[in-house]
């Protein structure tokens, strides 16, 4: 809901902390900003995704991308670029499928972002909301990805599936070319400096540790 029928303060308490409540739990990310875009509200979705708890965002300013929200081009988008800022300056809803934003850890997490502007009685705007939640296809497949490397089957220098790991899908599409002939293909691909990029590996896997 994008126009708030009353002031918050207008309702009686109960009835504000219950609407509060719901959007606390939610699984999804909420989070709001007021007209200077100062974060208002974080939730326990906002906390999943982002690895941030509500203490330390609430006060900051979205302005700053402390998520270091990129689109699908990695064009950054922070300042009057910012997805909330965009909204309240254009006064209707921004929708982004392919949004990529910095967990706390320092990992890429690829989201799928709603933002739009949120209106007082008088209908002038006071701040933005902003929902995002994983994008499911991409999550799926980092899922996929920590399940063979917990069995081993990770290459970790390259991040692919490891020799043995492909050996057994050969056979395997080999096997049913033999019976059915199902056709299917081969890419082979050769790194230069494998050794030198091996022997860095140790060193990237600390530095990865940390958030700069």
């Amino acid at each position: 809901m994008s126009r708030l029928r009353e002031h918050p303060m207008a309702q009686p308490a109960a009835d504000f902390d219950f609407y509060r409540s719901i959007l606390e739990d939610l699984h999804l990310a909420v989070y709001l900003v007021n007209r200077a875009g100062k974060i208002v509200f974080w939730n326990d979705g906002a906390e999943r995704i982002t690895g941030y708890l509500r203490q330390e965002v609430i006060g900051r300013t979205d302005n700053d991308n402390l998520l270091g929200e990129t689109d699908g081009d990695d064009n950054d988008l922070s300042g009057p670029c910012a997805p909330t800022a965009v909204a309240m300056r254009e006064g209707k809803p921004v929708q982004a499928h392919r949004i990529s934003l910095r967990h706390k850890s320092g990992h890429r997490v690829p989201v799928e972002l709603w933002s739009f502007p949120v209106r007082n009685a008088d209908g002038a705007i006071v701040g933005a909301a902003e929902t995002f939640d994983e994008s499911v296809a991409i999550s799926d497949w980092g899922r996929r990805q920590t399940k063979l490397a917990t069995y081993g089957c990770i290459d970790q220098a390259s991040g692919v599936l490891n020799h043995g790991m492909i050996h057994s899908h050969v056979r395997e599409s080999l096997g049913v070319f033999a019976e059915h002939h199902v056709p299917f293909s081969i890419l082979c691909i050769q790194l230069d400096h494998l050794a030198e990029l091996i022997m860095l590996l140790p060193l990237a896997l600390v530095l990865s540790r940390y958030t700069f």
